[in-house]
């Protein structure tokens, strides 16, 4: 395999699709590259240990399996990262 291959974006195993319920969703502009998607992933993984993260690069937006209260704490982790998200359908 590639390395180009193993940054596509394809959800985790189990993951909700991007929208579903059960999530919180941004839209990341400065995201833009399979990096800024593992950067992404990485922090969020750190942040919210075992959730499903879903990412749709080509439009730029993130999902995360999390509470509604876990906002914030997704939003913070994607900034640690370096990236500035947004709600979701802003």
């Amino acid at each position: 395999m590639s390395l180009f291959n193993s940054f596509r974006s394809k959800p985790e195993p189990d993951a909700a699709p991007v929208g579903d319920a059960g999530s919180v969703q941004f839209t990341v502009p400065d995201m833009s590259c399979g990096h800024c998607e593992a950067a992404i992933r990485g922090a969020l993984g750190d942040a919210l240990p075992g959730r499903a993260v879903t990412v749709d690069l080509a439009a730029k937006r993130v999902a995360v399996a999390a509470a509604a209260a876990e906002t914030e704490t997704a939003a913070d982790a994607i900034r640690s990262a370096g990236y500035e998200p947004q709600p979701a359908g802003a």
